[in-house]
């Protein structure tokens, strides 16, 4: 769980809009996305940090970044501050993906 100031976000409610916005997005990204609190513990100030994953061979256009900031606040209804990383960048696992850095 992620408190931002009154508003609290489950950590469990970004893993079901993952492919809402995805494939919204795609070719564009890759569908990875990580949730990178500036602070320890729960409660973070806005705009939350947010990498989101290029898909392979794309570059980083800002007018996609405020795309997906748009539509992650229209889904969560929290503000964000999207990152557009590199294809490789987040780590990938067999079974699950982390969805927040600690």
């Amino acid at each position: 769980m992620i408190s931002m100031r009154r508003q609290k976000i489950s950590i469990r409610s970004c893993a079901p809009f993952s492919p809402i916005w995805c494939g919204a997005f795609a070719p564009d990204v890759s569908g990875y996305v990580l949730v990178r609190p500036e602070a320890p513990g729960v409660n973070q100030d806005p705009p939350l940090p947010v990498a989101v994953e290029l898909a392979e061979g794309r570059a980083a256009d800002a007018m996609l970044a405020e795309a997906i900031r748009e539509r992650i606040r229209d889904v969560l209804v929290v503000q964000t501050r999207v990152e557009l990383v590199p294809w490789g960048t987040l780590r990938r696992r067999e079974y699950k993906s982390h969805l927040v850095q600690r």
